[in-house]
């Protein structure tokens, strides 16, 4: 035999191996989704259109949509009908724990939209009794943004942690940390029990606060200055009736925000344990100092963004 007929050979004898394993984790993966899918059917309906796993690793899905049903679209005010839409799922790695379970996954979203027309949003009086839109009146059918992420889960500590950045035309800027403690049982059946540990958010606006303030003020019939300073005057009455347990530069900063601030930094760094659900048992005035509330307009947005697919 030559030596060319033998690399032929051998070429297709690996083609129909690599051939047979990327079968093989195709159907793997339509049976995860379908189980994910099944998992997922007292929150809400997910679909997508096609998926495609990577033999080293990863996967590509398609026409990805989840749509809220239950006591999850109460909880989330939104319309019959609504969706969150992903154009592109893309994941660069995905690992399992021994018993099946997510260890760690990162990839990025392209072509989110959120459909901010079917979230109403809470019906409520804001300070002295000012209306509070809703994302549905804030004139915009869809919030769109690409958004790169990462989940990873620490086992021995029992801590999962979270990092995104997501970049849009309204939404801006906008960058999450965090890190939860709870067991993988809390975790599924009963988030609500989670530990906050740590959380920082940096966004800056694209508008989206922006456009939130103006339709508020319209709303309460009154000039945005004005709005801004009815909003200030009853932040301060309601903090000290309520003795605010904040530091004065987060004070400031709130103020700031309600006026104008193209940038904001927020972080919890709790003392001690706080669960989730156990937060409204206290007083809003030792929630500050509960949380380790800390909110900053100093600095700017220096994470790096997502690629960018909306025009």
């Amino acid at each position: 035999m030559s030596l060319a007929t033998l690399i032929r050979r051998t070429a297709v004898i690996l083609l129909l191996l690599a051939g047979a394993a990327q079968w093989w984790l195709w159907q793997r993966t339509q049976d995860e989704l379908a189980r994910l899918t099944a998992r997922l059917i007292p929150h809400g309906e997910l679909r997508y259109q096609h998926a495609w796993p990577f033999l080293w690793g990863g996967a590509r899905i398609w026409g990805l949509s989840f749509q809220p049903e239950g006591l999850l679209r109460v909880g989330l005010h939104a319309a019959p009908g609504a969706a969150l839409r992903i154009r592109e799922l893309r994941i660069r790695r995905l690992c399992l724990a021994a018993d099946g379970t997510l260890s760690q996954i990162e990839g990025s979203a392209f072509g989110a939209s959120l459909p901010l027309s079917s979230l109403h949003g809470i019906v409520a009086s804001g300070p002295d009794h000012l209306p509070v839109p809703s994302p549905a009146d804030l004139g915009e059918a869809w919030l769109q943004f690409d958004l790169d992420f990462r989940v990873r889960y620490v086992a021995p500590s029992q801590l999962a942690q979270v990092a995104l950045t997501a970049s849009g035309p309204l939404l801006g800027n906008l960058y999450l940390n965090t890190g939860v403690e709870g067991t993988r049982q809390v975790f599924a059946r009963a988030p609500e029990q989670m530990l906050i540990r740590a959380l920082t958010l940096e966004w800056a606006d694209g508008g989206l606060l922006e456009r939130y303030k103006d339709v508020a003020a319209a709303r309460a019939r009154l000039t945005r200055p004005a709005w801004e300073h009815a909003v200030i005057a009853r932040l301060d009455r309601r903090a000290r009736a309520e003795r605010w347990q904040w530091q004065d530069d987060t004070a400031a900063a709130v103020r700031q925000v309600v006026r104008r601030t193209p940038y904001l930094r927020l972080r919890l760094d709790p003392p001690g344990d706080v669960v989730l659900n156990n937060i409204r048992l206290y007083r809003m005035g030792d929630w500050p100092a509960l949380l380790g509330f800390e909110l900053s307009t100093m600095g700017g947005f220096e994470h790096p963004l997502p690629a960018r697919t909306w025009p």
